[in-house]
């Protein structure tokens, strides 16, 4: 499973909520699938791209803790 620190803002723009995942005061965590599957993202056909489209950048589920540990708590 990867992972995306999406752009908050664009993120919400997108149609995902606060309440449903982790956020700092600028970026908040989606998973891929959410992020592939998502109706508003449709223009745009591979994670990278959607990721882009989100300003955001792919990781790990390792590189993800280590970001959770270090940015969100």
């Amino acid at each position: 499973m990867l992972y995306i620190q999406a752009d908050k803002g664009l993120a919400l723009q997108a149609g995902f909520t606060l309440r449903e995942h982790r956020t700092n005061e600028k970026k908040m965590i989606l998973n891929e699938k959410e992020v592939m599957f998502k109706d508003s993202l449709a223009d745009y056909e591979t994670l990278v791209e959607k990721t882009a489209a989100l300003s955001g950048t792919i990781h790990s589920n390792y590189e993800i803790k280590q970001i959770i540990q270090n940015e969100y708590e």
